[in-house]
């Protein structure tokens, strides 16, 4: 947020191994603004980490209890 803009001769911006999360790519971004030389920007290896979802997880855990074998635990993996 405070380098980016000010970096006149910066053209090319590689990050590799960051594993960003939503707002980190967004303080990312903001940082790009109008001001900001960089045309060329590198994002390796960046899984993007998604809040979890507590109710649908806590329903795959119940419906996993209650499989009787292992065809219906293969058919919750699969869904």
């Amino acid at each position: 947020r405070f380098v980016l803009p000010e970096a006149t001769r910066l053209q090319t911006l590689r990050i590799s191994g960051c594993s960003l999360d939503v707002e980190q790519l967004g303080l990312l971004r903001r940082g790009l603004g109008e001001a900001c030389t960089v045309t060329t920007l590198h994002l390796d290896w960046n899984p993007l980490e998604l809040p979890h979802d507590e109710a649908g997880a806590a329903e795959l855990l119940r419906l996993g209890a209650e499989a009787k074998d292992e065809e219906e635990l293969d058919e919750l993996e699969s869904s």
